[in-house]
C-alpha cells in the first residue's frame, strides 16, 4: 500500500507525456492480465475436465479388453493390453488386480514407484462380468506434470502477448497522444511566451472541442480581461502623469507670482520710506524759505 502511494506521489512530478504512457500502459496490462487469467482459469477447468474423461474413455476401453485375461487369469495377455497404454503420454503407471487384490499385470511405474503414483491421479475401473465383479483397473496419471506443462505453455502465451500488446500500446500511444499533448503544450508555450514577454496580446491557439478546447476559451478570455484592466490602468497612469505634469506648471507659476508679489511688496515699502523722506525734505525746504 505505502508503495503504491509512493509511486502515485512520483506520478504526480513526471512530465504528462510520460503520465500518459504509463496510465495506457498500466491500464493495457490490466485488462490483458485479467483477460487472460480468466482464459486461463476456463481453460484450467475444461483441461481438468478433458483429462477426466480422456481416462476414464480410456479405463473403460483397457478395461472391456481386459475381461478375458482375468477370466482365465492369463498375465501375459493383461501385460500385453496394459502395454497399449504406452501410446497415451498421459498414462504413467497400471495394474489389473484380480477380485481378491491380487496384481495380474502392471505396466510402467507401478511396479514399485509408490512416490510416483502417489504424485499424479489415480482412477480406479471396476471390470465387470454379468453384473459380478471380477477385477480392477487401476490408472496412474503424473497429473501435476500435464498441469506444469499446462502452465509452462500459457506463461510463455501471456508473456507473449503482454509483451506483444505492450509494444502495439506503445506504438499507438505514440501517435495518438499527440492528440492530448498537442492543445497543452501549446497552452503552455503561449503561458511562457507571455510571461517572459509581458505581451498580453497574445493569444492561444484553439485545436480542438473538447475541455482543454474549453479551457483555452477561458484562457483567450482572461487575456482579454487582463489586457483590458492593464490598458485602463496604464490610462489612469498617464492621466495621473499628465495631471502630475500640470500641478507641477502650476506650482511653478505660483512660485513665480509669490515672488514678483514679494518684490511688489519690498517696492511698496521702499516708495513709502522714499515718499516719508521726501516729505520732510518738503518740510524742511519749506521752513527753511
Amino acid at each position: 500500500m505505502t508503495s503504491t502511494r509512493d509511486f502515485i506521489r512520483h506520478l504526480r512530478n513526471v512530465p504528462i507525456q510520460r503520465k500518459l504512457r504509463i496510465v495506457m500502459l498500466a491500464t493495457c496490462a490490466a485488462a490483458l492480465v485479467v483477460a487472460c487469467g480468466t482464459l486461463f482459469v476456463l481453460q484450467f477447468f475444461s483441461f481438468r475436465r478433458d483429462f477426466q474423461r480422456d481416462i476414464a474413455t480410456t479405463a473403460e476401453i483397457i478395461g472391456s479388453n481386459s475381461v478375458v485375461a482375468l477370466t482365465f487369469k492369463d498375465e501375459k495377455v493383461a501385460q500385453e493390453i496394459l502395454g497399449a497404454l504406452n501410446a497415451n503420454p498421459r498414462i504413467n503407471a497400471a495394474e489389473i488386480l484380480l477380485a481378491d487384490g491380487t496384481q495380474l499385470a502392471a505396466y510402467g511405474e507401478s511396479h514399485g514407484s509408490a512416490t510416483a503414483r502417489a504424485r499424479g491421479l489415480r482412477y480406479t475401473h471396476a471390470i465387470v462380468l454379468e453384473g459380478e465383479t471380477i477385477g480392477t483397473l487401476v490408472l496412474h496419471s503424473d497429473y501435476s506434470a500435464q498441469v506444469g506443462r499446462l502452465l509452462r505453455l500459457y506463461g510463455g502465451i501471456l508473456a507473449f502477448v503482454l509483451t506483444t500488446s505492450f509494444l502495439m500500446a506503445l506504438l499507438v500511444s505514440r501517435k495518438l497522444e499527440r492528440v492530448i499533448l498537442d492543445p497543452i503544450q501549446s497552452l503552455a508555450d503561449t503561458a511562457q511566451r507571455i510571461a517572459e514577454n509581458n505581451d498580453y496580446s497574445v493569444r492561444a491557439q484553439k485545436l480542438v472541442d473538447d475541455e482543454v478546447g474549453s479551457f483555452t476559451d477561458s484562457f483567450n478570455s482572461m487575456l482579454d480581461q487582463v489586457q483590458s484592466r492593464d490598458a485602463a490602468l496604464l490610462h489612469e497612469i498617464a492621466e495621473r502623469k499628465r495631471t502630475e505634469q500640470e500641478l507641477e506648471k502650476l506650482h511653478v507659476q505660483l512660485v513665480d507670482a509669490s515672488r514678483h508679489a514679494g518684490m511688489a511688496e519690498v517696492a511698496t515699502g521702499v516708495l513709502h520710506n522714499v515718499g516719508n523722506v521726501l516729505n520732510s525734505v518738503n518740510v524742511s525746504a519749506t521752513l527753511i524759505a
